[in-house]
């Protein structure tokens, strides 16, 4: 069992600085010199999530300070004799501030077991641009997830009050879930994608257009108590991520009014 924490600050608006770096193995954090691209990226020196590991990722945004953080890699959660891999990231982001949170694909081995839990705490006037994705499964491989255990929580809170919270999970068998109409229909991948501002209500045709999806992905974008969600599956783990990619991308770019990308590690 290992217990990793990784705690990024910046502070000093458009002078940005960083203010907080703490990092214990097996969680690292690498500052690549990328224009509009990623100002920090997550590293998981382990290799991959084993049962029973502790892994805290904490990033926090001062007043006025802008931000893109995403992970080197697909994250791997390998097959578990039992016990539970937990998985917790905390965004917190001051008036003014702006966080691109874009991680990697998270790929469930069969028999894994994980909770993983996504907090966020927002200034009203704060914008966030966050998205997960999960793998079902090495289908490369030809491994389906079958026999894993998954317990996933989104909680946003604006303003200290708590403006969404999600919870999705699996349990074995996977299959019906995964497969059966009109739940998964035969998903093998879904990612989530998040834009918290105040004018995100407004913004969601903008958002509804700019959902670009490819071969045999779908997906969908609603307004939930002032934000909005996206959410994008497929068959096909390739189409889910090239369609998240250039939604995020999209996205920046129409409702951000940022680069129209993604950082140089999604191409790869």
């Amino acid at each position: 069992m290992r217990t990793g924490l990784l705690q990024l600050g910046w502070q000093g608006g458009t002078q940005r600085r960083l203010s907080v770096l703490r990092q214990q193995a097996p969680l690292r954090a690498l500052f690549p010199l990328e224009p509009d691209g990623a100002d920090a990226v997550v590293v998981n020196t382990g290799g991959g999530v084993l049962g029973g590991d502790r892994l805290d990722v904490e990033i926090g945004l001062g007043e006025g300070t802008r931000a893109v953080v995403t992970s080197q890699a697909a994250e791997k959660v390998y097959r578990s004799a039992g016990d539970v891999a937990e998985i917790r990231t905390r965004l917190r982001l001051a008036e003014g501030a702006t966080l691109t949170w874009l991680p990697q694909e998270t790929i469930l081995f069969d028999a894994c077991r994980l909770s993983r839990r996504l907090e966020i705490d927002l200034h009203p006037d704060a914008r966030l641009l966050a998205a997960e994705m999960l793998v079902f499964g090495r289908l490369a491989r030809g491994e389906q997830l079958r026999d894993g255990s998954l317990r996933e929580a989104w909680d946003v809170r604006i303003g200290g009050r708590l403006a969404w919270a999600e919870r999705f999970g699996l349990e074995p068998p996977n299959g019906p879930l995964l497969d059966e109409e009109p739940l998964g229909g035969g998903m093998r991948a879904m990612a989530t994608v998040l834009f918290a501002a105040r004018e995100a209500p407004t913004a969601l045709q903008t958002a509804r257009d700019a959902l670009d999806l490819v071969g045999g992905a779908r997906g969908g974008v609603t307004v939930v108590n002032g934000m909005l969600v996206g959410r994008i599956l497929a068959a096909d783990p390739r189409m889910v991520r090239q369609s998240l990619a250039r939604t995020v991308a999209a996205w920046r770019g129409g409702l951000l009014g940022e680069s129209p990308s993604v950082p140089r590690l999604w191409t790869i």
